[in-house]
């Protein structure tokens, strides 16, 4: 693969979520960044083309803008640059004259800096240590993994159940093999890994959320209610899924009885949507035997080569370019 030269800055911070937090605050307030997972959909609005014909074309011309899975990616302008967080940097790519395939130079350099390829599973999440948290491509109910964009959304949200929660990585299963956002819809299953600074927080606050939370019940007394009991009876697949987590007491379902919570290491796994149980247990099954990863096996850190002060830099950069074009 032959690439012309792209400009590589690196805005370094002094943590993860001073990191994220401005690249959100910049996603926020300036309307020529866009998470580039909404690309498509803001671009149709734009232009009143259907986001079909602008995926046919896009996957023409373009198609890294379509496959790029660095978390968090964002778009500016148009086609001026791709911005993504990385440990505690945020990372901007341009090339003028490789403008049509910046994520693709983007996930180069992701891949380079991370130890792993962003299009294989398991798929990176915020915090270092989710880069050990097994994620299958296909379930058992026919739902495969599909790229989602929730993350965003749900940490506000998240941040008020789990009082030292510190990032999340969003997945999402689904029958078909379309983008899927958060919520979940029908045939879709939500899986949320939340991050947190020590095993101890993450137990501590999943101790919180079952008793703070209403309807909240461990699985081993939730199969031997006799209306649940004798519901799940009538799917064996489920109450089998039910039976193997019923055997950890960590484990336990609430919500309208569609949301599956279980502690793993540093981390808290919570299972929301359509198969919830047997996505809960697929995942936990591929994970409760595995050891906790060491600080070897952790994202390396990365040094700024090129460090400015902060993302405002960046967006000082992005329009002196459009003025000298204009």
């Amino acid at each position: 693969m032959h690439l012309q030269l792209a400009n590589t800055i690196v805005c370094a911070f002094e943590s993860e979520n001073d990191a994220k937090g401005d690249l959100q605050n910049l996603v926020i307030n300036d309307p020529q960044v866009i998470l580039l997972f909404d690309f498509v959909e803001n671009m149709a609005k734009e232009t009143g083309v259907s986001e079909s014909e602008l995926r046919k074309e896009l996957k023409r011309v373009a198609p890294s803008y379509l496959e790029c899975d660095i978390p968090d990616a964002c778009m500016i302008g148009e086609f001026d640059g791709i911005l993504f967080p990385l440990g505690k940097n945020v990372v901007w790519v341009a090339s003028e004259e490789e403008a049509l395939r910046l994520p693709e130079i983007a996930e180069a350099v992701y891949s380079l800096n991370v130890g792993t390829s962003p299009t294989s599973s398991p798929m990176p999440g915020e915090k270092k240590s989710d880069f050990a948290i097994k994620m299958p491509d296909e379930l058992p109910t026919r739902q495969k993994l599909v790229k989602t964009g929730g993350e965003e959304m749900l940490r506000e949200d998240i941040g008020e159940i789990f009082p030292h929660y510190t990032g999340c990585k969003v997945y999402m299963y689904s029958v078909n093999t379309t983008l899927s956002k958060h919520p979940p819809s029908i045939g879709e299953t939500e899986v949320i890994v939340c991050s947190f600074n020590s095993e101890e927080e993450a137990r501590d606050d999943h101790q919180y959320l079952f008793t703070t939370a209403e309807y909240a019940m461990p699985i081993s007394e939730f199969i031997n209610i006799t209306k649940y009991r004798e519901a799940l009876e009538e799917r064996p697949e489920y109450l089998q899924s039910a039976l193997n987590l019923a055997a950890d007491p960590d484990v336990f379902i609430m919500g309208d009885m569609d949301c599956i919570v279980f502690p793993l290491w540093d981390k808290i796994v919570v299972v929301y949507g359509d198969y919830c149980l047997i996505v809960a247990e697929t995942i936990y099954s591929l994970n409760a035997e595995a050891a906790m990863p060491s600080e070897e096996e952790n994202i390396p850190g990365f040094e700024a080569v090129f460090a400015i002060a902060g993302l405002l830099a960046v967006a000082y950069l992005i329009r002196r370019r459009k003025e000298m074009k204009g």
